[in-house]
C-alpha cells in the first residue's frame, strides 16, 4: 500500500482533512482539542506524521515520519497496517 492508496481510504473514511493540517503543521498551532483529536488519529494508525518536522505552539519538536522507528505512532508502516485491517469497512465509528 502507498501514500496514494492511503489518501484515497482517507478520503473515505472522513481523516483526510485532518492529515493534511498534520502535513502541513496547522494543527499544531490550532486550539488543544484539534491537536489531540490529531494524537488520537495518529496514534489509531489512520494518520502518519508527514515527511518534514514541526515545532508546536510551545516550541515542542514534532518530528518527521522519517525521524521515528517503523510501525510506531505516526509512522507510515503504523498507518499501512491500519489501512490494511481497515479499508473493507463501511464506517469508522469512535
Amino acid at each position: 500500500m502507498n501514500v496514494k492508496e492511503i489518501t484515497k481510504l482517507q478520503k473515505e473514511h472522513g481523516f483526510y482533512d485532518v492529515q493534511q493540517i498534520i502535513n502541513n503543521g496547522t494543527v499544531w498551532h490550532m486550539e488543544g482539542g484539534m491537536g489531540r483529536y490529531a494524537m488520537d488519529t495518529l496514534q489509531l494508525g489512520a494518520t502518519m506524521l508527514p515527511k518534514k518536522d514541526f515545532s508546536n505552539a510551545y516550541g515542542g519538536h514534532i518530528p518527521s515520519r522519517d525521524m521515528i522507528k517503523d510501525g510506531s505512532t505516526g509512522s507510515k508502516e503504523k498507518c499501512i497496517n491500519f489501512w490494511n485491517n481497515h479499508k473493507d469497512m463501511e464506517m469508522l465509528i469512535w
